[in-house]
């Protein structure tokens, strides 16, 4: 039976996936058992405190309720590992860091953690419209004044924790980032399908249109079995892009934190992922039609950097080159084969990557 820790900010819809994914497992006849940390926390300080009077209570004595959740939860995994059947998974959902008033606590220190001994850790990430709607929408009012550049700053603290209990617990392959709005099949195949190979699908967002094709390219490599990290499940571009417009001098800040936060969280995908698939649709801009160099448009920035940090990262780059004309060179280098149709890809990888 395999543990998982699944790590999240509020407002990034944790529980609310992993009951979905759940769901999934129930359908594909496996059993996955959520224990959620605050909830064992909350028992353990045997006073039925909230939340907020934890965090204001002084580390030693959190710590001294965390140990205890800790403990209690361990014993639970335990108990679960003794059932009979098979297709089993704990997920314990947990924050890695907490945001509280002006200052961010660490959640849980590596040693406390290895007493339930995690087999995968997970980060679940979301979009920053959702997750101020979700945190505005707290009862006990404890986000008021939290705006986006702290969820940008807390989901990044997440991140790195997470990331420093994996390594500390020798696990770092199996440390994972999931945006929420990934199919559930995503983290059920991570967990249950572990052999599954992974795929980071690459392709120029800002074009018109190839949202939808590219969407209908990445659910045929799911019908497959792949595992596919689709960029487009985190997009808050737009969002910001809508704020900076009706106050730029307020949020010209905001949307560069946003652009480095978007090729950091891509950047993370292809890292853990087999192999970058590539989709370079044909579009023409006028001006570039006649063009004699093998280029209908200016090659997108975005496409070939992942291209570039996929390739020097020890991914296998695959692309399908939609436009008529050949690709530039420079296109094809960081490619370990070059498809000028799907069906050649998706041939392909059926007989030499499965």
């Amino acid at each position: 039976m395999k543990v998982v820790v699944c790590t999240g900010i509020s407002g990034s819809e944790r529980r609310e996936y992993l009951k979905e994914v759940s769901d999934y497992a129930q359908g594909k006849g496996k059993e996955l058992v959520v224990i959620d940390l605050w909830e064992k926390m909350k028992e353990a300080a045997d006073s039925g405190i909230d939340e907020a009077t934890i965090l204001n209570l002084p580390n030693p004595e959190r710590m001294l309720i965390l140990e205890k959740a800790l403990s209690a939860t361990a014993q639970e995994v335990e108990k679960r590992k003794k059932e009979k059947g098979i297709g089993k998974c704990v997920v314990i959902a947990a924050h890695a860091c907490f945001h509280w008033k002006t200052d961010y606590l660490k959640a849980i220190p590596e040693h406390m953690l290895r007493v339930v001994n995690p087999d995968i850790l997970v980060t679940m990430i979301h979009n920053l419209k959702d997750i101020k709607k979700n945190l505005d929408k707290n009862h006990s009012h404890r986000f008021v004044g939290t705006n986006e550049t702290d969820i940008i700053y807390w989901q990044n603290r997440e991140m790195e924790e997470t990331k420093n209990w994996a390594d500390s617990l020798r696990i770092t392959r199996n440390n994972f980032v999931v945006a929420r709005n990934e199919p559930a099949e995503t983290l059920y195949k991570i967990i249950f399908e572990d052999d599954k190979k992974k795929i980071y699908f690459s392709y120029p967002m800002s074009y018109s249109g190839e949202k939808a094709k590219a969407t209908k390219l990445i659910n045929r490599l799911r019908g497959m079995g792949y595992i596919v990290f689709d960029p487009a499940s985190i997009d808050d571009v737009k969002y910001v892009e809508h704020m900076v417009r009706g106050k730029p001098e307020v949020y010209e800040g905001l949307a560069k934190n946003v652009d480095d936060q978007t090729v950091k969280i891509d950047y993370l995908l292809i890292d853990q992922s087999d192999m970058v698939v590539v989709r370079y649709p044909q579009e023409t801009i006028p001006g570039y039609e006649s063009r004699s160099d093998g280029m209908y448009i200016p090659l997108s920035v975005g496409v070939i950097c992942e291209m570039v940090h996929g390739h020097y990262g020890g991914k296998r780059v695959y692309a399908v080159w939609l436009p008529e004309k050949d690709p530039s060179p420079f296109f094809e280098f960081y490619c370990k084969k070059c498809f000028r149709k799907e069906e050649e890809l998706l041939k392909y990888l059926a007989e030499y990557e499965w």
